[in-house]
């Protein structure tokens, strides 16, 4: 087995922050500085989770990576936040993410994960699944009414 790291930085508003229980954000600082140092760090991953609830992804993508030239970044970057359709996650990748991110509620967005996957490749695409425990079990946040079983049942076959 293959070890690799992937770090995960969680963006509100344009700055990193720390997040607690999804609810309350601490503003940590600025994007470039800590994608600096997680290359300094020698990464093989940097995942970019934006909790911005923006309706435009491609646009907010664009925005971050404009800069990433001028900072030197040559770690891989995934880049996940409202990506809902086939189209957008085209679009960011066309723009510089080598990977994307989304979420669980893709999955009941009938095929379209699949057809995201038929056009990037399965590869190109991280399946984020927040979950908490409850006390009828394991529960991805955002769908509690169902069993984490159910939500995994969703994913493609193939995958």
């Amino acid at each position: 087995m293959i070890k690799r790291i992937g770090a995960v930085v969680l963006l509100d508003s344009g700055l990193v922050v720390n997040a607690y229980r999804f609810s309350k954000h601490l503003p940590i600082g600025h994007l470039r500085f800590t994608v600096e140092r997680l290359q300094e760090l020698r990464v093989d991953e940097i995942i970019i989770l934006n909790s911005s609830h923006s309706n435009h992804p491609e646009m907010d993508f664009e925005k971050l990576s404009s800069d990433f030239d001028s900072w030197h970044i040559s770690t891989p970057i995934a880049y996940g936040g409202g990506i809902m359709t086939n189209a957008q996650a085209k679009n960011i990748i066309k723009k510089g993410a080598d990977r994307i991110v989304v979420s669980a509620k893709v999955l009941c967005n009938g095929e379209e994960l699949a057809r995201i996957g038929e056009v990037l490749g399965e590869q190109a695409i991280i399946l984020h699944l927040p979950i908490a425990m409850h006390t009828s079990g394991l529960k991805v946040r955002d769908f509690e009414d169902s069993p984490l079983v159910s939500i995994i049942d969703m994913i493609p076959l193939n995958w």
